[in-house]
């Protein structure tokens, strides 16, 4: 079986200036967007950190961090590819990491009002996940360990991130690649 560990540069949640327990979505997004060299916006220079420079630039433009299609519109605001699609699986996942190899933000239920990560690769047993509030155990999170890295079974995959069946995935690549080719 195929396996894929990319080297993507891990950013933690809580650390953010902007509601670091609830700005998955922004930090899972600044991991995507900095793999992909997206340059930021001269005029959030006083954000040291990308994510909360995406978090700001969601409130000035009134998109809502948590709606998979608004974090869509801003990955293409700062000049990416970007598409959301309710109805994947992780087999297209898997498939679209192996033709493009970059990360993937998927959704899912590690807390009860719902939770995002970056997919970094995969084994036969599992994702490779950095997850920007830390480390997932059956009985919450520990905040104190580090998200890089982590692996995370199938089984909890299919579990937290599959209720109906179907994965919430956000493929995104740089529009300046895309016009290259």
């Amino acid at each position: 079986m195929a396996e894929l560990e990319l080297d993507v540069e891990y950013l933690s949640q809580n650390d953010n200036w902007h509601n670091p327990s609830g700005s998955c979505n922004v930090t899972a997004l600044a991991m995507v967007l900095n793999n992909l060299g997206i340059e930021r916006y001269p005029r959030y220079k006083e954000y040291s950190q990308f994510e909360d420079e995406l978090y700001q630039y969601a409130l000035d433009h009134s998109y809502s961090r948590h709606s998979p299609y608004d974090l869509r519109q801003i990955a293409e605001n700062y000049g990416a590819n970007a598409s959301f699609r309710s109805q994947s699986s992780i087999e297209e996942l898997k498939s679209w990491m192996d033709k493009w190899n970059l990360p993937v933000i998927i959704h899912g239920y590690f807390t009860s009002f719902g939770h995002i990560v970056t997919v970094v690769g995969y084994d036969e047993n599992g994702l490779i996940v950095h997850d920007p509030y830390g480390e997932w155990f059956s009985t919450g999170y520990r905040k104190d360990l580090s998200g890089a890295y982590l692996h995370y079974s199938y089984e909890l995959i299919k579990r937290t991130c599959l209720p109906d069946g179907f994965l919430w995935c956000h493929f995104v690549r740089n529009l300046k690649d895309d016009k290259k080719s």
